[in-house]
């Protein structure tokens, strides 16, 4: 159950029920209207005194409650992460649209800044909730735009291969990384790319390059600390051999490895 106030700032605002979310509301309404004369800052230990303090102060009552309150229902915010790639790119595209003030406030997650942001959009109800619904169109098509890029996180090792997409970028784009900070998950990698001019065609175009680069790193790593032995088999013998690698899910050469060793292990009649 919501905790009920009985201090200033809800004897201020009678008609309003002001929990946490609708103190947000009022401080950024303050800070947006009169940025130099709030001074302090929203995380504090008595918040609603001060708020409370301040418009009374300024007389700013009937100001405030002029400025329409229309808050959307929480539940319209529920497909919305609190925190990761998800809500912060929907952040950036909330400021482009709303064009609303926000301070920084690194104690709020960014999904606590979504909903600050909408409620502090000076808008009617169908505008706004239309705007979210749009939001949340624009998020499923960026979905299946991050689902080409899926390989980053497939078959494990998601660390290196964000590695090798820093070390591919740096070489070859390195104008892009003003702050080279280095990959080391998807998310990393598609903040980096939201920033950045380059068209999808080109990003999957990098993709590839990436993988390539990956593939080889991989393959030069298995190598280490073995020679190359040429052997010359049948027909008969090599289609076994790729049936057996085919069926064990292995290399060819890691095949004749086991083959030799099991062999070398149990002895072999010649």
């Amino acid at each position: 159950m919501e905790m009920r106030y009985n201090d200033q700032l809800a004897k201020l605002l009678p008609d309003w029920h002001i929990g946490p979310r609708t103190e947000l509301f009022l401080w950024l309404l303050l800070k947006k209207s009169n940025y130099y004369d709030v001074v302090f800052d929203f995380e504090i230990h008595d918040i609603r005194n001060r708020l409370a303090e301040y418009i009374e102060s300024h007389g700013l009552v009937n100001a405030i409650l002029l400025y329409s309150k229309n808050f959307l229902p929480e539940e319209d915010f529920n497909w919305i992460e609190k925190n990761g790639y998800q809500p912060n790119w929907l952040l950036r595209n909330v400021k482009n649209r709303i064009w609303a003030f926000l301070p920084t406030l690194d104690y709020l997650t960014p999904k606590e800044k979504i909903i600050g942001l909408f409620d502090l959009w000076n808008e009617n109800m169908i505008t706004k909730r239309s705007s979210l619904n749009v939001l949340k169109e624009e998020w499923a098509q960026q979905e299946r735009i991050i689902n080409d890029f899926s390989w980053y996180t497939s078959t494990g090792k998601e660390k290196q291969k964000c590695q090798v997409a820093w070390e591919w970028y740096i070489q070859n784009n390195s104008f892009f990384l003003n702050k080279p900070l280095q990959f080391s998950k998807l998310e990393d990698i598609l903040d980096f790319l939201d920033g950045t001019n380059f068209t999808h065609t080109e990003k999957l175009y990098h993709l590839e390059q990436i993988k390539k680069k990956f593939k080889a790193l991989q393959t030069k790593a298995n190598r280490q600390g073995k020679k190359q032995t040429n052997i010359s088999l049948s027909e008969e013998s090599r289609q076994q051999l790729e049936e057996l690698a085919t069926q064990g899910g292995r290399t060819k050469t890691e095949v004749i490895e086991i083959l030799i060793r099991k062999a070398h292990e149990n002895g072999m009649p010649i």
